[in-house]
């Protein structure tokens, strides 16, 4: 497995740490994980594209822009939901978690071999798919996610304003 990076210091880490064999994409990989800010998504997905022959997928936690963004007949999105909300070689959960869903980006009615395709690779590592259009995958998330952080963040800043 190969993986790059911005910085030379987390690739560096990552090999020491055995989380990858080597540095760099590998242009005959079965399928490219981008694991960036989902704004980053569509430039680099553009970039993997062009010099990777199989399927392109990402971990970010919303999907329409990114759907929107990225037309192309090997890439799906995707939604691992086993994250923290931190990141770098130092902040993983020590391995995957089986059982937790993967939400691909896809229209329920026009599952294609992308989709197959990515779907049975993270299948094979224990999670469960889901197949969801991708402005539904967002409220989602919303509901279950990022609408219980801001309420959080909320009573906190209540809490601190009242001291």
């Amino acid at each position: 497995m190969s993986g790059e990076d911005t910085s030379a210091e987390r690739v560096k880490t990552a090999l020491e740490r055995e989380i990858v064999d080597a540095e760099g994409l590998d242009p005959d990989a079965e399928i490219t994980v981008l694991a960036v800010p989902v704004l980053a998504v569509p430039a680099l997905a553009e970039r993997v594209l062009a010099e990777t022959a199989g399927f392109v997928t990402d971990v970010g936690s919303t999907k329409a822009s990114v759907s929107s963004a990225v037309s192309h007949p090997r890439f799906v999105g995707g939604h691992p939901m086993a994250g923290s909300g931190t990141r770098g070689t130092g902040r993983g959960l020590g391995g995957h978690v089986p059982g937790r869903g993967v939400g691909p980006d896809a229209d329920p009615v026009d599952l294609d071999e992308t989709f197959a395709g990515v779907a049975r690779i993270v299948s094979d590592l224990g999670a469960e798919v889901v197949a969801l259009e991708s402005a539904r995958h967002d409220e989602l998330v919303m509901v279950v996610s990022h609408v219980p952080h801001l309420k959080v963040m909320a009573t906190l800043m209540r809490l601190a304003s009242a001291r």
